[in-house]
């Protein structure tokens, strides 16, 4: 979605500032539009091909299964093969790097740039306060570079790090009670041929000749 020029000339702002929002906010606007655009129709094609190929392969398996002639068979073989590593790829492809996820953390990142832009540009909302916009300017800019940040580190982030954090946990957990069960059954151990060793010292003592 490309920002209407006049609405960039109706933005008063010194010159300096003036490229700074051409060149930096609304090139990053745009880009957010364009990747979650690519993003959404990608998704959409590996959804589709996932669930349409899961509908599909039963079908053609039981076709494949009725027929008698092995010459009848080979066509439908094949079909199901490419069929089944076109599913697994799509799925694949799907999980491995995560569109839904890229895609639906690249839409509220653009929404939520798009929403504090006009807001910014209407002078309305958290910027009504303000009566120009380069009294606004910096309070917007820290807010817009504060959501792309957050929006990298979200990118960057593995997905499944809470995961990783509660396996970590989970196995230090059991590491811990392991080691205390251990020593625990080492000192039990312990006590009992110590007291063995003891009682043993005991009857050697009796069985001596005075």
């Amino acid at each position: 979605m490309s920002i209407p020029e006049n609405v960039l000339k109706n933005i008063v702002l010194d010159e300096n500032r003036s490229q700074i929002l051409r060149v930096r906010l609304v090139s990053a606007l745009e880009g957010f539009h364009r990747r979650t655009t690519s993003l959404y129709w990608l998704l959409q094609g590996l959804r589709t091909t996932v669930l349409g190929g899961s509908v599909m392969m039963p079908a053609l398996l039981f076709t494949v299964a009725s027929q008698i002639e092995v010459e009848e068979r080979e066509p439908l073989f094949w079909v199901c093969f490419a069929l089944s590593v076109t599913v697994g790829f799509s799925t694949a492809i799907l999980e491995g790097f995560s569109i839904g996820r890229q895609y639906h953390e690249c839409l509220a990142t653009s929404e939520r740039l798009h929403l504090e832009f006009w807001a910014f540009v209407s002078l309305s909302g958290k910027y009504s306060k303000y009566k120009t916009h380069n009294e606004a300017w910096k309070s917007f800019f820290k807010l817009f570079e504060k959501t792309k940040t957050k929006h990298v580190e979200a990118t960057l982030m593995p997905s499944n790090s809470g995961v990783f954090t509660s396996n970590k946990s989970n196995a230090i957990h059991i590491f811990q009670t392991t080691t205390n069960n251990n020593t625990e059954k080492h000192g039990a151990s312990l006590e009992i041929i110590d007291s063995s060793s003891s009682d043993r010292s005991r009857v050697d003592s009796l069985d001596s000749p005075v």
